[in-house]
């Protein structure tokens, strides 16, 4: 397999959540990584569930994907021509799938970890705790978001024949900037982008928001996204009279357009995030940023430096943070800010992070050859 570069393989991108017409916002991440392997010059086929809805039926569900990589792993061998990489989003469960796949197909197993599937899924029951070791045992190769990730998966889900690298799934940092400069910000707009559950902070960010409304303080919240915290958070929201404008799940380009108009992004999870990667594309849009010091998070943000960092779970820390960022984004302070984190978001461009991926897989490949 020595002779093999980027440009020739054939890659299989397994993944429990991918964008559709229908849902264009469910897993866009995994999307945009697709589309930038193909503009690499990788062969890319996918075995995907595309339906945000999917994970209440999720039994059914995983049956389907399963039946649909395994035809696609074992129709392409059977055709000599195999994947190399059978590439697992998100890691666990979507790794007991890929598995069999990349087996029977004769191809590489990589498992891309971004956060709840080794922090939280692999630990709700003993059961699947040891169905997760048994997977991370078996893989080629391991792909972690961030240092965060890499560790827990060192430290809980070893012993491990694979190395585990650090890989960010990557933004679109060309178009996010692109779009932010055709655009005017509007000085007193927050942006919440993500799922609305729990461990996202929404409900405190509403309190803050309130808090500053209190004190005449210019501030809208506009909130973007959808889940089953969504009917609460309307109703609280409107039972306070807090200027909240909730918009339900956009398209990526949609999104970069309201990150550009937006004067603050808040992050203000109360669970570790992987990444976090909501915040690097803010600071790619030239939004300030406001988040906790958890996780993924901790790594990426330095307070007054890229952003603004609080502790999780503080609304008094949070309301302070939020009226320093919507100061400093009218001031000279804010444009250090923003470049500084135009800086960190340049180090997550989806291109560069795919070319990192490839380097990866090209010596994998060349050693086992």
């Amino acid at each position: 397999m020595s002779d093999r570069t980027s440009a020739r393989l054939r890659i299989l991108v397994i993944t429990n959540l991918y964008p559709s017409a229908a849902h264009p916002a469910f897993g866009t991440f995994v999307g945009g990584r697709v589309e930038a392997l193909r503009r690499a010059g990788t062969r890319v086929s996918v075995a995907a569930i595309t339906d945000d809805r999917a994970h209440h039926g999720i039994g059914r569900k995983y049956l389907r994907l399963a039946s649909r990589a395994l035809a696609d792993a074992v129709i392409a061998r059977l055709r000599g021509r195999p994947y190399d990489i059978v590439e697992a989003h998100i890691a666990f469960p979507t790794g007991l799938v890929a598995w069999p796949a990349a087996r029977l197909g004769g191809s590489k197993l990589v498992l891309f970890c971004h956060g709840s599937d080794v922090t939280r899924l692999p630990w709700l029951s003993p059961r699947r705790a040891a169905a997760a070791r048994w997977l991370f045992a078996r893989a080629d190769l391991v792909i972690a978001n961030s240092a965060y990730i890499a560790d827990i998966v060192a430290r809980r889900l070893g012993p491990l024949r694979a190395s585990v690298e650090v890989v960010s799934p990557g933004i679109d940092s060309n178009a996010t900037q692109t779009v932010a400069q055709d655009v005017e910000r509007e000085a007193d707009q927050v942006l919440f982008v993500g799922r609305l559950a729990a461990g996202k902070g929404v409900e405190m960010l509403i309190e803050a928001v309130e808090r500053l409304a209190a004190r005449s303080f210019p501030v809208r919240l506009t909130i973007v996204g959808d889940g089953e915290c969504r009917d609460r958070l309307e109703a609280k929201s409107h039972a306070s009279g807090t200027p909240v404008t909730f918009v339900g799940p956009l398209a990526p380009v949609a999104v970069r357009q309201l990150m550009a108009t937006s004067a603050v992004v808040a992050v203000p999870s109360t669970m570790p995030e992987g990444l976090g990667l909501v915040a690097i594309e803010a600071m790619a849009s030239g939004a300030l940023v406001v988040a906790t010091r958890m996780g993924g998070l901790a790594e990426t943000m330095r307070d007054g430096e890229n952003g603004f960092v609080v502790p999780p779970g503080d609304v008094a820390a949070l309301t302070n943070a939020l009226e320093r960022a919507l100061v400093s984004a009218r001031s000279a302070d804010g444009e250090r800010i923003r470049a500084d984190g135009a800086r960190t978001a340049g180090g997550h461009d989806r291109e560069r992070a795919v070319r990192l991926s490839l380097a990866h897989y090209t010596r994998m490949l060349a050693f086992d050859g």
